[in-house]
Parts: C-alpha cells; structure tokens; sequence
C-alpha cells in the first residue's frame, strides 16, 4: 500500500523516479554512479569514479537464520511460500 501511495503521488506530481537495484548498484557500481548523475541532470563525462570498499556483513548465520525461521514458520503448512 506504501508503494501504491508513492506511485500515486509520482503520477500526481508528473515525477518520474529512478529506480535503483542494491544488487544492480554494487554489481555494477559506476555505471550506476553515472546513470544516477545523469539522471540528477549531471553531464560529467570525465568525471573519475572511486571503487568502493565494501565490508562483507554477512556469514553464515545470516542466511541460517531467516531459513530457520521460514522453516519453523511453515513446519506443518500443506504449501509452503517460501
């Protein structure tokens, strides 16, 4: 309903966003970078991006748990959703 709203409020006020991906940015982060300046009305073409550092966050508890979670969720479910 929250998405539904802001679409709504998008075509009231003839904005048109953009739409960015996490996964898209960080796989290809500069093209991303660019697309985002271009579309803030940036024209910088020589413009040197940076790579980022990224920290991974993630191990194997932070897939095992949500698992867990949608398996105990579900356990005697006849069709399970995830």
């Amino acid at each position: 309903m929250r998405e539904a709203g802001s679409q709504e409020f998008f075509r009231e006020g003839n904005i048109v966003p953009l739409t960015t991906v996490y996964e898209d940015f960080i796989q290809r982060y500069e093209e991303s970078i660019r697309k985002i300046l271009k579309y803030l009305g940036f024209g910088w073409t020589t413009l040197k991006v940076s790579t980022p550092y990224f920290a991974r966050t993630a191990d194997n508890i932070s897939e095992e748990w949500p698992q867990r979670f949608r398996h105990e969720l579900q356990e005697n479910w006849l069709n399970r959703g995830w």
